[in-house]
């Protein structure tokens, strides 16, 4: 889970962090459940908290109370979440990304190809607030820049266009990472309910079964 300054933001109830949260919450109560092992990591610039996956009395609560902790760090690094879980986690498994994907997409496409050829299967949830996909703003005034504190005049009507070209091209060359490498793919609005990410889960986990039953009919074990 993105627990980079960029995830703050939000101009709902809630920010984009604490949609992070209840989802992630939401999908390891859902998948100890289901008896499977969960684990956690946390990141910013550097990793912020990592719990190895398990099945036990009192794990979940201990992944609740890692999710409640503050965001960190001044940008998203996705290099070395992803290069840590790929080293770290020796079991293949189903590994979830939520985050805002505020960063850079070759980096992503090479840590997920890593993650894949290691076995595992990937998801990744981008969260974003309706306003950065549909950037409503009508008036000039001045930002912050929650990554890096700076502030900044924006007059919309002068960016607008620039914005969501930009916006939607981020979007498409990340689709495209996924799509490439075979990895699962949803833009998660802040607005919108946490059943989609959880039907996400069971889609993948259900692919994830097909394809250890076509290696246990190969091989002769499951």
């Amino acid at each position: 889970v993105d627990f980079s300054k960029s995830m703050d933001f939000g101009t709902l109830e809630h920010t984009k962090a604490d949609y992070a949260r209840t989802l992630a919450a939401t999908l390891a109560r859902f998948l100890t459940q289901q008896r499977d092992s969960v684990g956690l990591l946390l990141f910013g610039e550097e990793i912020l908290d990592f719990h190895e996956a398990r099945f036990r009395p009192g794990h979940m609560g201990r992944l609740l109370a890692a999710l409640e902790r503050t965001s960190a760090g001044s940008h998203t690094d996705l290099h070395k979440p992803l290069s840590e879980v790929a080293r770290m986690v020796h079991r293949r498994g189903l590994v979830v990304l939520i985050s805002d994907m505020l960063a850079d997409v070759e980096s992503l496409q090479d840590n997920l190809g890593y993650l894949k050829s290691r076995g595992h299967d990937v998801l990744v949830l981008r969260v974003l607030d309706p306003a950065e996909v549909d950037f409503p703003y009508a008036e000039a005034n001045v930002i912050r820049d929650l990554e890096t504190g700076q502030d900044v005049y924006v007059d919309p009507a002068q960016v607008r266009d620039h914005y969501q070209q930009s916006f939607a091209q981020h979007e498409a060359h990340i689709r495209e990472a996924c799509d490439r490498l075979g990895a699962g793919y949803s833009r998660m609005l802040t607005n919108e309910p946490l059943e989609t990410a959880i039907f996400d889960v069971i889609r993948s986990q259900m692919t994830r079964g097909r394809k250890t039953l076509r290696r246990g009919q190969r091989g002769g074990h499951v």
